[in-house]
């Protein structure tokens, strides 16, 4: 039986004493992740980062994007993106784009419908 594992945004992107993205333990979060959920395709993961207000930077994204690739998140297990457009860039359909290029399973979302949907999906067709 597939698990489907919600993670908030602020147990996955962490800030500094002083309100900026602090990438370390942010990588760290991502690892746990990984080393928890990761050795299974029955864990499938929704993460929620539209409560984040820390501004990401594109190579912010980009590393902790390698730290996904490194950890191996979206190669076994599904992980849907659930975000807030901020700015004129995308971060969440950058990242997006990216993990289409590793072949990973990771989608961003803005409709959190739309994203346990996809999920789930996968859960039914997966199991059916």
């Amino acid at each position: 039986m597939q698990d489907i594992h919600f993670v908030s945004g602020k147990d996955f992107i962490r800030a500094s004493n002083s309100g900026m993205v602090d990438l370390e333990a942010s990588k760290a979060n991502i690892k746990h992740l990984c080393d928890v959920w990761n050795h299974s395709d029955d864990h499938n993961i929704l993460i929620d980062i539209r409560d984040v207000v820390h501004d990401l930077s594109v190579p912010d994204v980009r590393t902790l994007f390698e730290e996904v690739v490194r950890s191996g998140l979206g190669k076994v297990n599904h992980v849907a993106i659930l975000y807030r457009l901020r700015k004129n860039f995308d971060h969440s359909k950058f990242l997006e784009f990216l993990a289409g290029q590793k072949g990973l399973n990771l989608r961003a979302f803005e409709e959190f419908e739309e994203a346990w949907a996809w999920v789930a999906e996968i859960k039914q067709l997966e199991t059916a």
